[in-house]
């Protein structure tokens, strides 16, 4: 079983006191492993307040995050090995496109997009919008 919270770990400025979010995963005999603190490095890079965890074609699993990245809109990550950052969400208070406040988790088509939903955003604002992540080849 693999999850994630929207408190707890990292506290900073970005996520508030309550902390950033973890990601973890739940084996056969109750073992609760971390897999991941979000907003672990400098400036909440790495984002924080996942959404719930999916799964890529090869089982490795990738998320939304709805704060912080490189342009404080939130991430799409994978945990691979170790925490990869995959595509930084950039708004601005007049153009955010792509969105941002996911809403759910992931799906993969058998093309390896990734799809996810965002509740803000999007060519009227404030509708949401669906996102579609081309993995570079």
């Amino acid at each position: 079983f693999y999850g994630t919270t929207i408190a707890g770990g990292n506290a900073n400025a970005i996520c508030g006191s309550s902390g950033c979010g973890v990601a973890f995963k739940i084996d056969t005999h109750g073992l609760i492993t971390q897999l991941y603190a979000f907003c672990t490095l400098d400036n909440c890079v790495d984002g924080g307040v996942p959404a719930r965890l999916s799964f890529d074609l090869t089982d490795t699993p990738i998320g939304l995050t709805s704060v912080g990245g490189t342009h404080h809109g939130g991430t799409l990550f994978k945990l691979a090995t170790a925490y990869q950052n995959l595509f930084n969400c950039k708004c601005t208070t007049e153009l955010c496109l792509l969105g941002k406040n996911p809403s759910g988790g992931l799906v993969m088509d058998t093309n390896s997009f990734i799809y996810g939903v965002m509740n803000d955003g999007g060519v009227n604002k404030t509708g949401g919008t669906v996102i579609k992540y081309t993995p570079p080849e």
